[in-house]
């Protein structure tokens, strides 16, 4: 296969997936299932796109969206409102990662696995994605809604949260920590 007849194929994709998307929001259902279920179909693993793309290839142009979609919300975003209620949205924000957390913790221990992999089911349950909570929120125009400052407002203290818990669970998980605690110690 050669770049030429991959990029012709990951273009139609491209376009059948904003089409059903379009589709979808027409009869009131959000796009984001539907890119998503282009996406499944045009995986590797189902062979029915001759797509000989690297996965790097096209987690990097996801980046980009991500990162145009992310700058779309920023745009949007009110710094003022979200620091005059940042008790609020601390608070909100908090307990809705402290819930859903202890909750996948829980449900991780319950089952049997460890603490580490129960570690790994709280940080997923823990957190939502703020990229699709942006994106519905302006398909479904509801970006001017009183509500909505608070909305993408505890997703930011989310975001933040899950920064600082990735990069603490990276190093739970790779198992640096008893050799850092031994060497501080001898």
């Amino acid at each position: 296969m050669n770049l030429g007849t991959d990029l012709i194929t990951l273009g139609i994709l491209l376009v059948v997936a904003y089409v059903l998307g379009r589709a979808a929001k027409l009869i009131g259902l959000p796009s984001i299932p539907i890119y998503m279920i282009v996406g499944l179909l045009a995986s590797p693993y189902t062979h029915w796109f001759p797509l000989d793309f690297h996965s790097a290839d096209i987690e990097l142009i996801a980046v980009f969206g991500l990162i145009l979609l992310l700058f779309s919300l920023g745009l949007e975003f009110d710094q003022e409102e979200f620091f005059n209620d940042a008790g609020k949205l601390l608070l909100s924000g908090g307990s809705y990662v402290v819930i859903n957390m202890g909750i996948g913790f829980a449900f991780g221990m319950m089952v049997g696995w460890g603490t580490r992999e129960a570690l790994v089911i709280a940080g997923m349950t823990g957190t939502s994605s703020s990229a699709i909570i942006t994106k519905l929120l302006i398909e479904l125009r509801r970006l001017a809604n009183k509500e909505t400052p608070m909305i993408l407002g505890v997703t930011v203290v989310g975001d933040i949260f899950i920064a600082v818990y990735l990069s603490i669970v990276s190093v739970v998980l790779s198992g640096k920590t008893e050799n850092a605690g031994r060497s501080c110690c001898n």
